[in-house]
């Protein structure tokens, strides 16, 4: 039997704007649901076994009531809450030593971007000290954009006294966080701020760098998502570290598509198909570093025979796209955001392209592929940024966790999700100088 380590993981997972996985209702989970239920309750690393305590949150406006679904998901109320939630989730269950995963989509990836920035910037309050949170939430919020908490007047007078413990932050994997709040930017609510109305600022991200203490950053973007609201909220790597790695990933698809958002994903279009392609490739990069249950995660994951190919929904088409067709469409712009945002662009975009008649999207007009060594693609344009295809020929194994039928766990390793999820012939076309076992 192995020794049991001493510390343990604690996974926290904020779903999106009005999705909710715990209500008993027969909605489709979305990628954070999934991966909140494929995580295994133990992991074996270095020959010994971690706990894992998996936390899952609901998404904002996702009650019954639809005025209240109108309000919070619309808007940034209620973010206090959701944030408050997390963090005192985490101080009721740290201790030193333990390690700490952030995983969210949507409105939740802003949740758990502000919540990891919260424990990265000020650290952890242990839970009798939890009645200070407000007052440091609010002293937090109102320091200036690029001040560091521990310089303000509060911190310097309260941190000693609280006790308050600095940690590190294993993981944060996020699928498309938009806007300053992780919800569309309404035109209103924009035109109250100008004028001086501070309507949800104080939500706002302070500064979108990726904080030091943070070891693992993964987002994963949708190229095709054009309505203005929508725009991506990227990171920056300003520490220049080998120890910390920042991989924002641009896969076909609009922001319902790559977070798993669909309440039928057949009469939807291929939200399913491309959703579960982007959850293979985060538990390929962030949750190789936790034990999954591989054959729950699988089986969750939908059809992965188009890898990508299937439609792609027109969030300007009919009636309900009325509203975003007069607001206009925005472009996104791989390789043009900063220098440190270290993109890339999977390689069912290059698959795509060539399979999919008539599929060109804006995001990649302009930029050219060069792809004379497969191995080495990138897509480039004269003045920004050259953007690399994501390697998929890199191996990624990692740990599995398996329940036997007398209630015993067995843990072996497996081939990532995301290689599995890949035909054996798509993987030809994409690397015919390799060949996949």
């Amino acid at each position: 039997m192995p020794e049991v380590a001493n510390y343990k993981r604690i996974i926290v997972c904020c779903d999106g704007t009005w999705m909710a996985a715990n209500t008993g209702d027969a909605s489709t989970p979305s990628n954070v649901a999934k991966i909140a239920r494929a995580i295994a309750p133990h992991a074996l690393v270095d020959g010994k076994i971690v706990t894992q305590v998996v936390s899952y949150n609901a998404g904002l406006g996702s009650t019954s009531l639809p005025f209240a679904k109108a309000i919070e998901g619309g808007l940034g109320w209620g973010l206090d809450v959701e944030v408050t939630q997390v963090y005192d989730f985490i101080s009721n269950n740290y201790e030193l030593g333990d390690e700490l995963f952030f995983l969210g989509f949507s409105r939740g990836a802003f949740t758990v971007r502000s919540a990891a920035c919260l424990v990265s910037d000020i650290g952890i309050l242990s839970a009798v000290n939890m009645g200070s949170f407000a007052e440091m939430w609010k002293a937090y919020r109102a320091r200036s954009n690029k001040s560091p908490f521990e310089e303000s007047q509060w911190y310097r007078e309260n941190s000693e006294r609280l006790k308050i413990k600095k940690v590190p932050v294993r993981v944060v994997g996020v699928w498309d966080t938009v806007g300053a709040l992780g919800v569309p930017q309404w035109p209103g609510v924009t035109a109250l701020q100008a004028v001086g109305i501070p309507l949800n600022q104080k939500y706002a991200f302070h500064d979108t760098s990726l904080p030091r203490n943070i070891q693992h950053g993964f987002q994963a973007l949708a190229l095709d998502e054009k309505r203005v609201t929508f725009p991506p909220t990227m990171w920056r790597d300003q520490t220049a570290s080998k120890e910390q790695r920042l991989e924002q990933c641009w896969f076909p698809g609009v922001h319902s598509n790559v977070g798993g958002q669909a309440d039928d994903p057949v009469e939807d279009g291929d939200r399913g198909g491309i959703a579960a392609n982007t959850l293979a490739w985060m538990a390929s990069e962030a949750i190789d570093l936790l034990t999954s249950q591989h054959a729950t995660a699988l089986a969750q994951s939908g059809d992965p025979s188009g890898w990508g190919c299937g439609k792609i929904v027109d969030n300007f088409a009919g009636l309900s796209g009325t509203f975003f067709r007069i607001l206009g469409q925005q472009t996104r712009t791989p390789g043009a955001y900063s220098d440190d945002a270290h993109e890339s662009i999977h390689p069912m975009v290059r698959y795509r392209r060539a399979r999919v008649s008539g599929w060109k999207p804006a995001a990649v007009t302009g930029l050219t592929l060069n792809d004379g060594i497969k191995t080495a693609v990138t897509w480039s344009k004269a003045g920004q940024n050259n953007v690399p295809e994501y390697p998929m020929f890199v191996e990624r194994d990692f740990s599995v966790a398996k329940r036997n039928e007398d209630g015993s766990w067995e843990h072996t390793t497996r081939s990532s999700l995301a290689k599995e999820l890949c035909p054996k012939e798509v993987f030809r076309w994409l690397y015919p100088s390799l060949q996949q076992d």
